[in-house]
Parts: structure tokens; C-alpha cells; sequence
């Protein structure tokens, strides 16, 4: 077997993976127009040992070891062959990645870096936006790994994909690849927001789905002021506070503080701050993200202490 097609088996073996576990990084933790970098790196030492250990046959069915002492230089070269190989060709995803062939096949060859799709865990909007395994599915009128070649290392992939829990329609990604970066351009349904367990009943849920929707988007001054509408309404609401009576957001904020639990931790007793804070940066139009992270952070956190000491006033929060 010669020394660059060892390699070349190696590597891409190396690099399927690698890119699979981006496309799971891509669609379980990035949003619209979100990118991740996927790693086609090759170690040359990395490669130089697994070929070390290796026992290979040779073309007349003798084995051969290879010995330790293997020329570095001839590795250095099957790697950077390699290497433009794996730039040059195509990458195909697919639902059930074909045999890569054998190591011991002289015959081998790569025309396109084929892929196994990733099983994923999303939120389904079918299953009350709690996450769920999605699997990678066959779509009729879509060829499985078929993809839209725009120039060379620019594609658009079609991933379909189907919710493991209720299994009522299948949710297309369309990601567009630009060398080694993998971007979310297109869904064929919007993404579901995971709300909170000790959020699930709250009557202003809405405005915490379009502050994490917003905010993903890249609109951060709009998930900002989400999140102060949601403080805002939920305080009105529990307040009984009529929708045209003017209040100031201190003035409701004090009577709320009012209504809790006398055992309440003042760690969680933050909704008042965190509105201030919140309208601070939207009076100064600063989107500051990290205010979003901290405020949507600190509204999960007081929600999930009413858990456990619920306003003695109503059961409903």
C-alpha cells in the first residue's frame, strides 16, 4: 500500500469526523447567520504514529510492517498532498455515509469528503419547545448529500432532520460552506425557544421567547427592552395594576418586592435592579450584551426561587 494513499485514508478518516461534530456544534448551539470553523487540521505526528502501529498488505498479500523509522520527509509530503486534496474537493453530507472503502483497496480514491450526519438535540416547537433528539432524515425531492456548488469550496447543504419524540414534520437547515466555515443562512421553520421549567406557566413567556430570538438575531437593543417589557408586564399583572394607570417602574418594583416571602433570598429578590439596569442601557441605546446575559440569567434565577417560595398571595406567578 503506498505511503500517500496511508495518509490520505488517514487523514480524511480524521477530517469526516471532525466536520461532523461541527455541523452538531453548528445546529444545537448557533442561531440565523451564526458560523462555525470546521477543523481540517492534520497533525503530522498524529498521522506519523497511527501509521507506525499500522499492519499493512501489501499488493501481493504479504504483511508488512511499517517500520518506526519511516522518513519524516516522506510524511511531511503525503500530508501536504493530502492537505490540497482536502481543499480541493467537494464535501457531500449524508443520512447514511457510504463505505469509505479499505485501507488494503489500492484503488482508492476521494473525488468529495464524505459525511455522516450528526444525530442533534433541539428544541421542537411541536413538543412545547423542550428539546428533543432530532435525526437526520431523507426528504423526498431532496437527493441525500446533494449539495448546490456555488465555486470551489462554496456550497449550500439541505439538512433535513426529524424530532425522535413526536415525529411530525422534519426541519430543513440550510447551511452555506465557504472553505472551512459552516453558516446557518436558512430554516424551513422558525427556531424554537426552550423556555425555562419554572417559566413554563408564565403568562409573559412571549416576551422572554422574543429576547432570546432577538438577541440571537444580533438585535441587541431589542432583546433588551423584551426583557424589561417582560419584568414591566409580569410586575402590572401580579400587582393587578390597571393596563392605563401610569406607574413608575421603581414604584412597581418596591410594592412587588413587598409581596414575597418573608424567607425569600435577597440573592434572588432582583427583579428590581436588574429593570433598572435594563432601562438604563435602553434610555443610553447601549447594546450591551453582556447586561442581557446577566439580566436573562438573573430572571431565571428568581423565577426558580418563587418555586419554592411562591408568592403567599396567588398560587400563579
Amino acid at each position: 500500500m503506498p505511503l500517500n494513499s496511508i495518509v490520505l485514508y488517514r487523514v480524511f478518516e480524521k477530517t469526516r469526523s471532525s466536520v461532523s461534530e461541527s455541523v452538531r456544534t453548528l445546529l444545537e448551539h448557533k442561531h440565523l447567520y451564526q458560523s462555525v470553523e470546521a477543523d481540517i487540521s492534520v497533525d503530522r505526528e498524529e498521522v506519523r504514529k497511527s501509521i507506525d502501529l499500522e499492519r499493512l498488505y501489501t499488493t501481493n498479500d504479504h504483511i508488512a510492517v511499517l517500520q518506526r523509522s519511516v522518513n519524516d520527509k516522506h510524511i511531511g509530503t503525503a500530508v501536504d498532498c493530502t492537505r490540497k486534496i482536502l481543499e480541493a474537493v467537494p464535501w457531500r453530507f449524508w443520512v447514511d455515509q457510504p463505505d469509505p472503502g479499505d485501507i488494503n483497496d489500492s484503488s482508492l480514491e476521494y473525488k468529495s469528503l464524505d459525511i455522516q450526519l450528526p444525530d442533534i438535540k433541539v428544541a421542537c416547537d411541536f413538543c412545547d419547545d423542550t428539546v428533543q433528539p432530532h435525526n437526520p432524515v431523507r426528504v423526498n425531492g431532496l437527493e441525500d448529500g446533494v449539495a448546490a456548488e456555488l465555486e470551489s469550496q462554496k456550497q449550500i447543504f439541505f439538512l433535513s432532520y426529524l424530532c425522535q419524540s413526536c415525529k411530525r414534520e422534519s426541519v430543513i437547515y440550510v447551511v452555506r460552506r465557504q472553505e472551512r466555515k459552516l453558516t446557518i443562512v436558512g430554516r424551513s421553520r422558525f427556531e424554537s425557544v426552550p423556555i425555562p421549567k419554572a417559566m413554563e406557566k408564565l403568562q409573559e413567556t412571549r416576551f422572554y421567547r422574543d429576547a432570546v430570538i432577538a438577541f440571537n438575531s444580533g438585535k441587541t437593543l431589542a432583546s433588551l427592552f423584551y426583557l424589561r417589557t417582560l419584568i414591566e408586564q409580569y410586575f402590572r399583572r401580579v400587582l393587578a395594576v390597571d393596563k392605563d394607570e401610569k406607574v413608575r417602574g421603581e414604584d412597581l418594583a418596591r410594592n412587588y418586592r413587598k409581596l414575597l416571602d418573608e424567607d425569600f433570598p435577597m440573592k434572588f429578590d432582583i427583579l428590581g435592579n436588574t429593570y433598572d439596569s435594563l432601562s438604563n442601557a435602553l434610555h443610553a441605546a447601549c447594546e450591551d450584551k453582556a447586561l442581557y446575559i446577566n439580566a436573562k440569567a438573573d430572571i431565571e434565577k428568581h423565577f426558580e426561587a418563587l418555586v419554592l417560595l411562591p408568592i403567599p398571595q396567588t398560587s400563579e406567578t
